[in-house]
């Protein structure tokens, strides 16, 4: 994935378009920077939340452990 794509990252996690074999976006991938798939999400809105509470997931779960 070019990282020009991406639309949202917060440290370890990255939000960018799932596309089709035609280009057009057909949602949106959330994944780990290691390329491991979160969530597909239809709504960028929707993608960027996840990203983000699981970016905040990651962070407590340092503090706790």
């Amino acid at each position: 994935m070019p990282f020009d794509s991406v639309l949202y990252t917060a440290a370890d996690i990255m939000v960018a378009p799932a596309t089709g074999p035609d280009g057009a976006i057909l949602g949106y991938r959330v994944t780990t920077m290691g390329g491991d798939v979160i969530a597909v999400v239809r709504h960028r809105e929707i993608a960027i939340a996840i990203a983000d509470a699981q970016h905040q997931e990651e962070c407590l779960s340092r503090h706790l452990h």
